[in-house]
Formats: C-alpha cells, sequence, structure tokens
C-alpha cells in the first residue's frame, strides 16, 4: 500500500513496508477519517493555549527562499540516495552530466534544467552551499566515487569557512546582508556534515557537525520555550519584527531529527532539547491532524495551512525519537503523520503530491515546487531506515 500510494515513485526505492503494529495504526487513521478532516490528539502535556492569528504572508514556508519558489536545481542533487535502493531510471544518470551540473551550483541560485541552467539570482548563499555539500555526499555513493567528491566538498568547506564564518560564532546567511544569521541555513550544513561523517574520510566534518550542534542549543533555542527561532542578529538577538518571532513546526521537527543524530559530546542534553522540540511541534504546531507552516514566538498561528514538507519531517522525528527512546508516543505520531502524509499524495497523476492544505481541510491543485521531492523521498529514507 506503502508504494502504491507513492505511485512512479516506488521505482526509486526498495519495498518498504511498515512492522504491523505501525501499520495498523496507519490502517486504521486512513480507514476511520474523512480526506480533509483528522482529528488527533496530543500525545504530549499542553504546552499553552495559542490562539489563532491571520498570517501575514501565508502559502509558502521559508523552508525554501521567497524568491525561487518553484525548482531549486541544489535540493534535487541533495536527495537521499545513499539511503535507498536505487534501481531503473535513476542508475542511467551520466556521471559526467551529475558532476558538471553540482559543480555549477556552487556559489548560485538557479532554476532550470540541467543542461544550459540559467543563474537567475548571482548572490551566494549558504543554504545552497549546505545542499550542494549534502549532494556531493548522495553523489559520492552513488557514483562510488567518494574521493573525488570529497574533495570537491572540502573545497567548498573551505570556502564556506573563509567567506561565511562570524565572529560571533556559526555563519552568515550571504554575502549581502552580513548581520543576518539564521537557523534554516545551519540546519542543512548540519544535515551535510552528519552525511559527510558517516561516509567521508576528513575528521572535520564531525567537528563541524559538533559545533553546529552545540550552536542550535545555544543559540537558536530558545531556554524557556523550548522552541526554536529562524532569524537572528549578529550579535544572536531575535532579528527585527516577525522574522525574528518565526517558529515553524516543520523546522522543529527537523531540528529534532538531526540533534538526535548527534551522540556525540553533550548527548543527554541534544536528546532532551530534541525531544521538546517534538513536543512543541506537536502540541503548538498540529492542527486537525497536519503541522501546519509557522507560528509565532507565543505560538499563536501566524500561518495555518500546511504544505506537504512539514508532514515528512513530522514523520522522520518521530521514527528516529521511537527508536532512541523505545517510547510508544513517538510510534503514534509516526503513523499520525504516515496517514496525513497520504492525503498529499491522492493526485490525478500517479507519483505528482499536492502541496498546500488550507485550514479548511481543501488541498490545492497548483504546482507542486519540486523541492518538495526532496522531503518526500527523505521520509521514505527514513522509514525504510527504520524498518531495517
Amino acid at each position: 500500500v506503502w508504494e502504491r500510494r507513492l505511485g512512479e515513485l516506488n521505482v526509486m526505492v526498495e519495498a518498504v513496508e511498515p512492522p504491523p503494529d505501525v501499520w495498523d495504526k496507519i490502517r486504521t487513521d486512513i480507514g476511520r477519517t474523512p480526506r480533509s478532516d483528522i482529528k488527533l490528539e496530543s500525545a504530549f502535556p499542553a504546552i499553552g493555549e495559542a490562539e489563532t492569528g491571520t498570517a501575514s504572508t501565508p502559502g509558502i514556508s521559508p523552508e525554501t527562499p521567497p524568491e525561487l519558489t518553484a525548482e531549486r536545481v541544489p535540493d534535487l542533487l541533495a536527495e537521499p540516495a545513499h539511503d535507498l535502493d536505487l534501481s531503473g531510471p535513476p542508475r542511467d544518470l551520466d556521471d559526467a552530466s551529475l558532476v558538471a551540473a553540482l559543480a555549477r551550483m556552487q556559489t548560485r541560485s538557479c532554476r532550470g534544467p540541467l543542461t544550459g541552467v540559467e543563474a537567475l539570482d548571482e548572490r551566494a548563499l549558504l543554504y545552497d552551499q549546505s545542499f550542494v555539500l549534502l549532494g556531493f555526499a548522495s553523489a559520492a555513493a552513488a557514483l562510488d566515487a567518494r574521493a573525488e567528491f570529497e574533495r570537491r566538498a572540502l573545497d567548498l568547506r573551505d570556502q564556506i569557512e573563509r567567506q561565511w564564518r562570524g565572529t560571533t560564532g556559526g555563519f552568515r546567511s550571504g554575502e549581502v546582508d552580513t548581520d543576518r544569521r539564521e537557523s534554516n541555513p545551519h540546519m542543512h550544513l548540519l544535515e551535510a556534515c552528519l552525511a559527510w561523517a558517516e561516509f567521508g574520510n576528513d575528521p572535520g566534518w564531525a567537528a563541524w557537525a559538533e559545533e553546529i550542534a552545540d550552536l542550535a542549543i545555544e543559540r537558536f533555542i530558545n531556554p524557556a520555550s523550548g522552541a526554536l527561532g529562524e532569524a537572528f542578529t549578529a550579535s544572536w538577538d531575535a532579528a527585527p519584527g516577525v522574522a525574528g518571532r518565526l517558529v515553524e513546526p516543520g523546522h522543529q521537527f527537523e531540528w529534532a531529527w538531526l540533534l538526535l543524530q548527534c551522540q556525540g559530546r553533550n548527548w543527554p542534553a541534544r536528546r532532551d532539547h530534541a525531544l521538546r522540540l517534538i513536543a512543541v511541534g506537536e502540541d503548538a504546531g498540529v492542527r486537525d491532524g497536519v503541522a501546519i507552516n509557522a507560528l509565532l514566538d507565543d505560538f499563536s498561528v501566524h500561518d495555518p495551512n500546511a504544505r506537504l514538507w512539514p508532514q515528512t519531517e513530522r514523520l522522520k522525528s518521530a521514527l528516529l525519537a521511537a527508536s532512541v527512546t523505545g517510547d510508544s508516543r513517538y510510534s503514534n505520531i509516526a503513523a499520525q503523520a504516515a496517514a496525513s502524509l497520504f492525503l498529499y499524495l491522492e493526485t490525478a497523476i500517479t507519483g505528482l503530491w499536492l502541496d498546500l492544505r488550507l485550514p479548511n481541510g481543501a488541498l490545492i491543485d497548483s504546482p507542486a515546487p519540486a523541492s518538495s521531492f526532496y522531503h518526500l523521498v527523505g521520509g521514505i529514507a527514513a522509514l525504510a531506515a527504520s524498518l531495517r
């Protein structure tokens, strides 16, 4: 059933079947719940009542930079291919074309086909460099070329160190706004470093992962609320205006998933913070069975719509938390997240997905951002890994 719901994506993954207890929960939720009216109870004590507000910029979460909401080549190049059993067309990708595409993505935000890419934005962003590093890791595994791609990755890491290292810790978000610090690019940089720490030879990957995990606890996470913020100044104050108040449920889950993988120094603190991030996301950010786009720092609703990608991050974090803790609450959350994710896959064209769910439960039939494919495949990979 999992493969059938994913349609043509099935050609890229091995057979995935949840354990009987998890599958029973998924099947029960799907069978008993109307397509747009899932109601789930929180698995955690309430953090606080959150009043629903009006979103000023509904529909698109800052997960994708506003000026590039369609296809983002770096995201596509970073699909977690090394975690899945690939077969069929993807293995026929020309190695030289992939290397050339990855090289061209460095220091640019581009949109277009892999051949003849036109640069629409010449600015260099840390967000994009992080995905190129992750793409190098995936390519190294898929093409059995670790030495070549680690050399490229180390060159890029050195550039990031020289050009974007901040004097107060962490990294600047880009070349233009030198005062801005953002958690999201650091999150994907941590993801890339963890991938290379597992697969590469250079000990610097693990050191960078440790540094970013510590930075998340020290700077990104509010010690009072347990919530992780999005935007900061160079002195690590919250950024002015709404940007400094945003709390994205999807990023609470995504950071939790990453921190639960950082089992080095400060592991007990990282584990506790990760589980608290899941609690924040569940109690404040899951409405009518789906993780919504954005809250404010008082847990009032800023954007009540629900894109696809937060659902995959909820699934990933719950699966890993269940494995780490053995707590059945997280297995229940994983089953609920999988059930909600299925709703986005009910499309007229098999293998595509819907990206946006409105507060009334309606799923919008509109162009589906290709960047969501990164999250969708990541969710599949996490489920497959949990079954090994």
